[in-house]
């Protein structure tokens, strides 16, 4: 039923190892679809728990506080990324705010958490 699902989708989402399988699935599939425009930070499973996740830092701006210039680069990535993950993989990152999209100095797009 409804509340069975909702409550095991919550259980799942707090579970920082889930998470951390997320991040692999998404660089092992997502990663080679986008040829090096797209980036997904490393992480540390050895150090991942149940309530810890660990991950490589990552230098970047916020894409939202990037340049005009730079956003409208990076706008169809951003589409094809996106687009990729609905209608290929059949999964997809469903928290992208602004806080989540980063710039790195490579100029690619950066999708975390």
């Amino acid at each position: 039923n409804l509340l069975d699902t909702f409550a095991g989708a919550s259980f799942l989402e707090l579970d920082y190892r889930h998470e951390a399988a997320n991040m692999q699935r998404f660089t092992d599939t997502l990663l080679p679809m986008l040829n090096g425009k797209v980036y997904i930070p490393k992480c540390h499973h050895d150090l991942t728990t149940r309530k810890v996740l660990v991950s490589e830092w990552i230098e970047g701006e916020q894409l939202a506080k990037s340049s005009a210039s730079t956003i409208n680069a990076l706008i169809p990535i951003g589409v094809d990324c996106f687009l990729a993950q609905l209608l290929v993989v059949g999964y997809f990152h469903s928290d992208p705010h602004p806080g989540n999209l980063l710039v790195d100095a490579a100029g690619r797009l950066v999708v975390i958490d």
